[in-house]
């Protein structure tokens, strides 16, 4: 996230170079939009949606 917001900085012409922005910048961000923005853990593939996709199906799939 740090690294993006300094390169769209960079961008608009808000920063002179494109160095990813500092840790302070970020926890300051986090505190000012802590009602909208949240981290989530992905979850995990189950074992049988893991076992059943094949390269057939995939390409079965994006052919229809």
């Amino acid at each position: 996230m740090q690294r993006l917001t300094g390169e769209l900085a960079y961008t608009l012409g808000k920063r002179p170079s494109d160095k990813p922005l500092s840790n302070c910048w970020l926890y300051s961000f986090l505190k000012r939009w802590d009602d909208r923005v949240c981290s989530l853990k992905p979850s995990s593939l189950e074992t049988t949606r893991l076992k059943a996709t094949t390269s057939e199906h995939n390409g079965a799939y994006f052919e229809n």
